[in-house]
């Protein structure tokens, strides 16, 4: 499969400049918590999804994908 090269710059950059997808947020029955996508722009500018997993009781967010 692919691989794709970014940074957690890159993913930071499309956290704070993209849009939550509009599919519903997905929920981890493992983990407790809900998982959204984020799509955003990378440092170069292109497209970069980020999946993010909230964790609202302990006031955190928590990276767990991009591509």
């Amino acid at each position: 499969g692919y691989q794709r090269r970014f940074t957690l710059q890159d993913a930071v950059n499309a956290l704070r400049f993209g849009e939550v997808s509009s599919a519903a947020p997905e929920w981890d029955e493992a983990s407790g918590a809900w998982s959204y996508r984020v799509h955003g722009p990378d440092l170069e500018g292109d497209v970069l999804t980020v999946v993010v997993r909230i964790y609202s009781a302990r006031s955190r967010v928590w990276l767990v994908t991009a591509f």
